[in-house]
């Protein structure tokens, strides 16, 4: 294993060559040899799990405060400019992103029928409209 080289850089060269990119413009990027890149690929998944496993604990909490982040700005005057459909549907994926990153089971119960969602937005539109009448 190559000391000289952070682990986040070991990290984002493995990510850049499954994308398909080359040593070289991998070195380049990361102001590494090709020979350095060469040895990261050499190097057993084993090293890296610990690394992994902090970048997922990160992520998974930026998710929880973005998911958050949205919940907490849905007010009146913020319904006008975006559907109540796609705030449920922005918050619920990053939920689920971050109970799967912390390895909770997603539950099917958790599911929002966006059907029944439509209708119930239609109906509030029309009512809306006839209040506003």
């Amino acid at each position: 294993m190559n000391k000289k080289i952070s682990k986040e850089k070991r990290l984002s060269a493995r990510l850049m060559l499954l994308e398909g990119r080359s040593y070289r413009e991998i070195a380049s990027e990361l102001q590494v040899s090709v020979g350095s890149i060469h040895n990261i690929v050499k190097e057993t998944p084993e090293n890296l799990s610990p690394l992994i496993s902090e970048i997922k604990k990160r992520t998974a909490i930026k998710y929880w405060l973005l998911s958050d982040h949205i919940l907490s700005r849905i007010s009146e005057l913020n319904l006008t400019y975006a559907t109540l459909k796609d705030k449920v549907i922005a918050s619920a994926i990053l939920m689920d992103k971050a109970r799967l990153i912390e390895g909770e089971k997603v539950k099917d119960d958790n599911r929002v029928d966006l059907n029944n969602l439509n209708m119930i937005e239609r109906s509030n539109d029309k009512n809306e409209d006839n209040s506003s009448t």
